[in-house]
């Protein structure tokens, strides 16, 4: 508990100086609501994939987009990619543990409240959602797409701590992987008659139990599994 306090002191100063990223995250969060009415307006007459895209965009990576430049990850040198803040902190006598913890709690300081407000203004706004679920369901809703959000987002704080990444290596993992993210939604559309979407609501409705135990099982397992992935990085990274 000890190591959990000083690395929220130790966020405290990167805060303070993210006052703009408040600013952002409040247009964002407008924007996200009124996508959000929208999806559930047109989307299942249109099943239109940039509709489900957005879910994923926002509930996986769109909070980190706010983050000052400053303490964005980016290009260090030829080959280092990682957080020129976080590795000026790794030089002073900080334990590994507090270091790490302080990378996953900005992250939860930026999503967290983003997705909830997200979730909640959505639903008091969009009546075609209120029809077709109840408020507990849409709490087991919520819950699958905040452990989707923990689930995905826990790479942001682990590749802070840096990696050597060639130009290939980006382009090689990076293209692939959103055209098969694509062709993954098409596909599921095309075979079952649902969008993603529309799947973690009748999840929601029909197994609230079952769905929200294996929506924490992810969340946890991936925040520990990118946790022992980004002590593995300070490790293999040379800071100097």
């Amino acid at each position: 508990m000890d190591n959990w306090k000083q690395a929220f002191w130790l966020i405290k100063f990167e805060l303070k100086k993210s006052i703009s990223a408040i600013w952002l995250l409040m247009l964002m969060t407008i924007f996200s609501i009124y996508f959000f009415k929208m999806f559930f307006e047109f989307y299942r007459d249109t099943g239109i994939i940039i509709y489900e895209l957005f879910f994923l965009i926002v509930f996986g990576i769109a909070a980190i987009w706010a983050k000052p430049k400053e303490f964005q990850y980016q290009k260090i040198n030829d080959r280092t990619w990682g957080l020129p803040y976080f590795m000026t902190l790794s030089q002073l006598p900080i334990k590994r543990d507090i270091l790490v913890h302080s990378r996953f709690l900005i992250y939860y300081v930026y999503s967290i409240p983003f997705h909830v407000l997200v979730l909640l203004f959505g639903y008091l706004f969009t009546p075609a959602l209120q029809e077709m679920i109840n408020i507990p369901s849409y709490m087991v809703f919520s819950l699958i797409w905040l452990s989707y959000g923990m689930t995905i987002g826990s790479v942001f704080p682990a590749v802070d701590a840096g990696d050597y990444i060639t130009m290939l290596r980006s382009v090689l993992t990076t293209i692939p992987l959103f055209f098969g993210i694509v062709v993954g939604l098409v596909l599921i559309q095309m075979w079952t008659g649902e969008g993603i979407v529309t799947w973690t609501i009748i999840a929601a409705n029909e197994w609230p139990i079952l769905s929200s135990l294996v929506s924490l099982l992810f969340a946890g397992g991936s925040t520990m599994y990118w946790r022992r992935n980004m002590k593995n990085r300070i490790r293999k990274v040379n800071y100097l």
